[in-house]
């Protein structure tokens, strides 16, 4: 997955019914089972630290395509993959994927493979703690971005920004306006954090 979050317009019907389910809301096209099963399991996800989004979020982010990708598991038997899901998860996905197969909703193998866990993709830098704070804003500009990682640390390298979807034009027009200063050779901070050090 290249970039953290996916547009909530590129999943299947299916997919976007689990989604909102799985972010408390509600549908008269599964069963209350269902519903108490997928409250539940976004309640125990985020207790353990897993980021769900707002109901009105137009993203989805990796944290909910993990959760996705373990249900989708569940539908098709297939014992969890190393996606990065704790076992005090299974039997919360496992409910959720009977209730979504019990009215004849079948999720695509495709979230599996989406999951950020899987082991081709472990290789890659971990997720950064200023992405869960931009999905809250859900789909935040791309300056958010750049705002929330100097937030969190100081500095910031054009590398680290690329990851999370900023391209260089970005973060040069913020140079340029002064929101940003360049302290080395592809290296940012805010202006305020330059003073204080």
């Amino acid at each position: 997955m290249s970039s953290r979050f996916l547009p909530l317009k590129r999943f299947t019907r299916e997919e976007r019914l689990a989604i909102c389910l799985l972010r408390g809301g509600s549908s008269a096209k599964v069963g209350e089972a269902a519903i108490r099963a997928f409250a539940a399991l976004g309640e125990h996800a985020t207790e353990r630290g897993f980021v769900i989004a707002t109901l009105s979020s137009p993203f989805v982010n990796q944290d909910e395509i993990r959760l996705l990708g373990g249900i989708a598991a569940f539908q098709r038997q297939i014992p969890p993959m190393d996606i990065g899901l704790p076992a005090h998860l299974h039997a919360l996905l496992d409910a959720c994927a009977a209730g979504l197969t019990r009215r004849g909703g079948k999720l695509d193998f495709r979230n599996v493979a989406r999951c950020p866990g899987l082991p081709e993709q472990r290789a890659k830098k971990r997720q950064d703690r200023s992405i869960r704070l931009i999905n809250r804003t859900y789909g935040a500009p791309k300056q958010a971005v750049v705002f929330a990682v100097l937030r969190d640390r100081d500095t910031a390298t054009i590398a680290d920004l690329g990851r999370m979807g900023v391209s260089r034009s970005v973060v040069s027009k913020m140079t340029k306006r002064g929101l940003i200063e360049r302290v080395g050779y592809g290296v940012y901070a805010s202006p305020a954090s330059k003073r204080r050090g």
